[in-house]
């Protein structure tokens, strides 16, 4: 089993961040530029070769001393007293810099989010759940239109919600997995507001049951979910979310093997 730890997290993080457009201070990539350096190692044979082609004393003197340090030195890179301190090199920096900017990230990632929200909104009403299964000639030219403005904010919504995920999973949040009951709820109320319990509790069976089945982001999923359940997709902070959620209960699937 893989063991991630923070500056992994820290470093997937600013991946997806990237990803969905969003720019990291100059201090985020000066700490990943130093975290990048590692010390210069020099070439053996070059060494070796200064020893032979030495002319005079002093030259012998230097390149063989350079030799004999460097071949002590590839003896010191097998002990992890050396190479626990090189490898782990800049990471602290790294860690302590996403920590400091990450409140101004997650207001960025969340305000894009709710710019496109809207439109996607908005298109998404129109475009029936069985539109990729209808006839040609039922797919009217509003749904059609509504199709490619969902299809192309779906994209950056995606994006834009991995870098959510992967912000708030660094800074210690789990991740709210929709293959749980509960995890599906957190996820709802983290994307959705509802006037009604009964919409969310919808909302949320949705979700669990597209988790228990993989949970791949394709046609309009989760996002879809909250609009097609009567909610109004708006992403918010964790703890918002905790306190504007419903108390939902919903029965975990049964899952039948074959």
């Amino acid at each position: 089993m893989t063991t991630f730890t923070t500056y992994d997290r820290a470093v997937h993080a600013l991946k997806a961040i990237r990803k969905a457009g969003v720019a990291v201070s100059p201090a985020v990539a000066a700490a990943e530029s130093r975290a990048a350096m590692r010390p210069t190692v020099p070439n053996l044979e070059e060494l070796q070769n200064r020893v032979s082609s030495a002319k005079t004393q002093e030259e012998l003197d230097a390149a063989a001393r350079d030799l004999a340090f460097e071949i002590s030195i590839r003896d010191a890179r097998r002990s992890q007293d050396y190479t626990r301190p090189v490898s782990s090199f800049g990471e602290a920096d790294v860690v302590q810099a996403v920590r400091k900017e990450a409140p101004a990230l997650a207001d960025e990632i969340i305000g894009r989010f709710n710019d496109l929200a809207p439109g996607f909104q908005e298109a998404i009403a129109i475009v029936p759940d069985n539109f990729h299964r209808l006839p040609a000639t039922q797919a009217t030219p509003e749904m059609l239109t509504a199709a490619r403005a969902a299809e192309d904010a779906y994209a950056k919504l995606v994006d834009l919600w991995k870098a959510y995920q992967s912000l708030y999973r660094f800074l210690g949040i789990p991740y709210a997995h929709p293959r749980q009951a509960d995890g599906a709820a957190e996820l709802v109320n983290q994307l959705g507001r509802f006037e009604s319990g009964d919409h969310a509790a919808k909302a949320v069976s949705r979700v669990l049951e597209w988790g228990s089945s993989g949970g791949q982001y394709a046609g309009n999923a989760p996002f879809g979910f909250i609009v097609k359940c009567g909610g109004v997709l708006e992403l918010v902070h964790p703890d918002e979310a905790q306190r504007r959620g419903f108390d939902i209960e919903v029965r975990q699937p049964v899952i039948q093997l074959r």
